[in-house]
């Protein structure tokens, strides 16, 4: 399969950038803050994955995600998660997140 996004190669990491982008700027602004605060407590040497994330985190601009910082953050950092932590994320994040909409 021929992938143009990085992001298009896992799904539950294509379905919390897809819904990111369908949020009004609010929500799309508190579901970022969740990913990020949710990436970094997965980590147990908080630290260290925050310099590797600030030291290569792409400074690009063309993406529609980049004209926030907070988006761009969140998606950026979806980089440096495991599968694993991605699979947890998406079920603590996404699942809960639809499941409230619902509600």
């Amino acid at each position: 399969m021929n992938y143009n996004r990085w992001y298009d190669k896992e799904a539950n990491v294509r379905t919390i950038v897809e819904s990111l982008q369908g949020l009004d700027k609010s929500a799309r602004n508190a579901f970022a803050l969740d990913i990020i605060q949710s990436a970094i407590n997965k980590q147990s040497d908080k630290d260290s994955f925050l310099e590797v994330f600030n030291n290569e985190m792409s400074r690009d601009s063309k993406r529609w995600y980049d004209s926030n910082e907070i988006v761009q953050s969140a998606i950026e950092m979806l980089k440096y998660l495991h599968p694993e932590e991605i699979e947890e994320l998406f079920k603590d994040i996404i699942i809960t997140y639809y499941r409230d909409a619902g509600e």
